[in-house]
């Protein structure tokens, strides 16, 4: 079996794994792992969905849990809307 490609994975100390695999990802240790990003304001390495380290990601956090409260009631407020007119409906068909 030939490898036909290398690892391109990238440590903390700024090294390229180098290691031949057979897959495209990367070598047997490296193809599940996420690549580390920069901190947007620091610099440090970090794997959060939102590019920033633990000490700035809380106010992201924050605003996304901000966002799916905020949908949530949405939704519940339309279907409560949308059962209230049906019921309205049958009410005035029944007559």
């Amino acid at each position: 079996m030939r490898a036909e490609f290398i690892c391109q994975y990238i440590s903390n100390e700024g090294n390229v794994c180098g290691r031949a695999s057979t897959c495209k990802e990367g070598c047997k240790i490296h193809w599940k792992r996420r690549q580390q990003n920069s901190c947007k304001q620091c610099g440090k390495p970090t794997t959060s969905i939102h590019g920033m380290c633990n000490l700035h990601v809380d106010k992201y956090y924050s605003k996304t849990y901000y966002h799916r409260k905020k949908l949530n009631a949405l939704e519940k407020s339309a279907l409560e809307k949308s059962a209230l007119g049906n019921f309205q409906l049958s009410e005035a068909e029944a007559k």
